[in-house]
Protein backbone atom coordinates (compact mmCIF):
# COMPACT_ATOMS: atom_id res chain seq x y z
CA UNK A 1 0.00 0.00 0.00
CA UNK A 2 1.24 3.50 -1.08
CA UNK A 3 0.69 6.52 1.46
CA UNK A 4 -0.90 9.87 -0.10
CA UNK A 5 0.98 12.89 0.47
CA UNK A 6 -1.24 13.29 3.75
CA UNK A 7 -0.47 10.06 4.88
CA UNK A 8 3.31 10.55 4.20
CA UNK A 9 2.92 13.49 6.40
CA UNK A 10 1.33 11.56 9.22
CA UNK A 11 4.06 8.62 9.12
CA UNK A 12 6.89 10.92 8.88
CA UNK A 13 5.32 12.71 12.03
CA UNK A 14 5.34 9.49 13.86
CA UNK A 15 9.00 8.51 13.18
CA UNK A 16 10.31 12.22 14.16
CA UNK A 17 7.63 12.22 17.60
CA UNK A 18 8.58 8.06 18.53
CA UNK A 19 12.30 9.31 18.09
CA UNK A 20 12.14 12.76 20.47
CA UNK A 21 10.16 10.23 22.77
CA UNK A 22 12.50 7.23 22.90
CA UNK A 23 15.86 7.93 21.56
CA UNK A 24 16.59 11.58 20.44
CA UNK A 25 18.49 13.78 23.20
CA UNK A 26 21.83 16.24 22.57
CA UNK A 27 24.26 15.09 25.36
CA UNK A 28 26.09 18.35 26.33
CA UNK A 29 29.73 18.68 28.56
CA UNK A 30 28.26 19.80 31.92
CA UNK A 31 31.59 22.25 32.08
CA UNK A 32 31.42 23.66 28.85
CA UNK A 33 28.35 23.41 27.26
CA UNK A 34 29.29 21.57 23.79
CA UNK A 35 27.13 19.19 22.72
CA UNK A 36 29.12 15.92 22.57
CA UNK A 37 27.13 13.92 20.53
CA UNK A 38 26.57 15.90 17.67
CA UNK A 39 26.63 13.84 15.15
CA UNK A 40 24.70 11.04 13.36
CA UNK A 41 26.67 8.09 15.04
CA UNK A 42 26.13 9.18 18.33
CA UNK A 43 22.37 11.12 18.02
CA UNK A 44 20.59 8.17 18.09
CA UNK A 45 17.89 8.95 15.59
CA UNK A 46 14.78 5.89 14.55
CA UNK A 47 15.22 3.75 10.87
CA UNK A 48 12.52 2.16 9.60
CA UNK A 49 14.11 -0.80 11.17
CA UNK A 50 12.80 0.33 14.21
CA UNK A 51 9.09 1.60 13.84
CA UNK A 52 6.12 -0.09 14.31
CA UNK A 53 3.69 -0.55 11.68
CA UNK A 54 1.36 2.63 11.14
CA UNK A 55 -1.59 3.02 9.69
CA UNK A 56 -2.71 6.69 9.45
CA UNK A 57 -6.25 7.67 9.93
CA UNK A 58 -7.07 10.90 8.65
CA UNK A 59 -10.03 13.06 9.72
CA UNK A 60 -11.51 15.02 6.60
CA UNK A 61 -12.65 18.13 8.98
CA UNK A 62 -11.69 21.45 7.59
CA UNK A 63 -11.84 24.31 10.31
CA UNK A 64 -10.38 26.95 7.68
CA UNK A 65 -7.53 28.56 7.63
CA UNK A 66 -5.93 30.42 10.40
CA UNK A 67 -5.43 34.11 10.96
CA UNK A 68 -3.04 34.48 8.11
CA UNK A 69 -3.97 31.86 5.86
CA UNK A 70 -1.83 29.14 7.41
CA UNK A 71 -2.69 25.72 8.52
CA UNK A 72 -1.15 22.42 9.36
CA UNK A 73 -0.97 18.58 8.89
CA UNK A 74 1.40 16.35 10.68
CA UNK A 75 2.22 18.90 13.54
CA UNK A 76 -0.31 17.35 16.26
CA UNK A 77 2.14 13.78 15.79
CA UNK A 78 4.57 15.36 17.10
CA UNK A 79 2.82 16.63 20.10
CA UNK A 80 0.61 13.71 21.26
CA UNK A 81 2.98 10.97 20.50
CA UNK A 82 5.45 11.53 23.30
CA UNK A 83 2.60 12.31 25.87
CA UNK A 84 1.18 8.71 24.66
CA UNK A 85 4.67 7.17 24.93
CA UNK A 86 5.07 8.68 28.68
CA UNK A 87 1.08 7.72 29.33
CA UNK A 88 2.04 4.03 28.41
CA UNK A 89 5.05 3.95 30.12
CA UNK A 90 3.25 5.67 33.40
CA UNK A 91 0.73 2.84 32.79
CA UNK A 92 2.80 -0.07 32.69
CA UNK A 93 5.17 0.80 35.66
CA UNK A 94 3.35 2.55 37.58
CA UNK A 95 5.63 5.19 37.72
CA UNK A 96 5.81 8.60 35.83
CA UNK A 97 8.46 10.00 33.92
CA UNK A 98 8.56 13.90 32.53
CA UNK A 99 11.47 14.14 30.74
CA UNK A 100 12.19 12.79 27.51
CA UNK A 101 13.70 10.97 26.44
CA UNK A 102 12.24 7.99 28.20
CA UNK A 103 15.78 5.62 28.33
CA UNK A 104 15.80 2.41 30.14
CA UNK A 105 18.30 4.44 32.89
CA UNK A 106 15.07 7.17 33.42
CA UNK A 107 12.71 3.65 33.43
CA UNK A 108 15.23 2.52 36.45
CA UNK A 109 15.48 5.98 38.30
CA UNK A 110 11.34 6.37 38.11
CA UNK A 111 11.47 2.45 39.54
CA UNK A 112 14.11 3.52 42.16
CA UNK A 113 16.09 0.65 41.28
CA UNK A 114 19.09 3.04 40.41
Amino acid sequence: MYASGAESQQIGGQVMAIGEALTEEIIYDPVHGVPLNFNFIDYKMPTILDMPEIEPVLLEVWRGAGEYGACGIGEGTLTCTPRAIANAVYNAIGARIDEIPITPDKVLRALGRI
